[in-house]
């Protein structure tokens, strides 16, 4: 007769190991985040894509769904938002109000 020669011991009873649980939790912990950072990278980039009146990118960002790629590619490339160092800085030129010359003075 043949027995199975395949060992169960490090499986735990009836084959269970109960820390599958922990290895679970942090795997979906981690896609939450995932997805959270997508969703705004998403929103970003079509809220950037609105301000500039660009419709045909805003309707690609919006159905075409490529795990942030096309965002990040479209944020970078086209609309030269990240990592461009004019885009957040606010210019005192910017700022100032335009007050109006009185001649009479």
């Amino acid at each position: 007769m043949m027995y199975n020669n395949f060992n169960y011991e490090h499986y735990g009873s009836f084959g269970f190991n109960p820390f599958w649980i922990v290895g679970l939790s942090l795997l979906g912990i981690l896609a939450f985040i995932f997805v959270i950072a997508l969703l705004a990278l998403k929103g970003y980039s079509l809220w950037i894509a609105a301000k500039r009146n660009e419709k045909w990118w805003f309707v690609a960002l919006l159905f075409i769904n490529t795990l942030g790629l096309l965002e990040l590619a479209y944020l970078i490339f086209v609309a030269k938002v990240l990592f461009n160092s004019k885009h957040h800085k606010v210019h005192s030129e910017d700022k100032k109000e335009h007050i109006p010359e009185d001649k009479n003075l």
